[in-house]
């Protein structure tokens, strides 16, 4: 993650004469978001830079590019698949709700940093929501599980409200 973001996102602080706190608040994350991403402590996710984009009315891409996600890779609007499996699944989940898609999202990108860092794909552990997933990838977040179980996760009661579940 570099530097570009979070002096981007001071500098938004400072010319609408607010808080990093109330951005995140405002974007719809949690209050310390903003904070953390500014002092490299957490790496922030598609969701979460999806959310200051929004709110503050640039463009996606060019927070995800402030952020070193779109660094190495070869993707602008004309990119296609190369596997038409790919495109076929893509292409479904793209008719879904948003929040269906940003959770399929949240887990596609978990799978390939997972398998880009060298990680292997364990055929014999499934996530499940009242088991134990401690070590597996989360599919609300870019993290590998610590907690088990997801009743503990402060990351599946924030999916779960964003769903209207609770």
């Amino acid at each position: 993650m570099g530097k570009e973001l979070a002096d981007f996102l001071l500098q938004q602080c400072k010319q609408r004469g607010s808080s990093v706190r109330s951005l995140s608040i405002n974007a719809g994350l949690s209050p310390g978001t903003v904070h953390n991403i500014i002092k490299r402590t957490y790496q922030p996710t598609i969701f979460s830079l999806n959310r200051l984009a929004d709110y503050l009315g640039v463009k996606r891409q060019y927070l995800w590019q402030l952020a070193g996600l779109l660094e190495d890779m070869d993707y602008d609007a004309k990119t296609t698949f190369g596997d038409p499996q790919l495109k076929f699944h893509f292409a479904q989940a793209d008719k879904l709700p948003e929040t269906a898609r940003n959770l399929i999202i949240s887990i596609v990108a978990a799978m390939i940093t997972y398998l880009q860092s060298g990680g292997r794909v364990l055929h014999e552990s499934t996530f499940s929501l009242s088991g134990d997933n401690t070590g597996l990838m989360c599919p609300f977040k870019l993290i590998s599980c610590d907690e088990g179980y997801c009743q503990k996760c402060q990351a599946f009661h924030d999916w779960r409200l964003g769903e209207g579940h609770d």
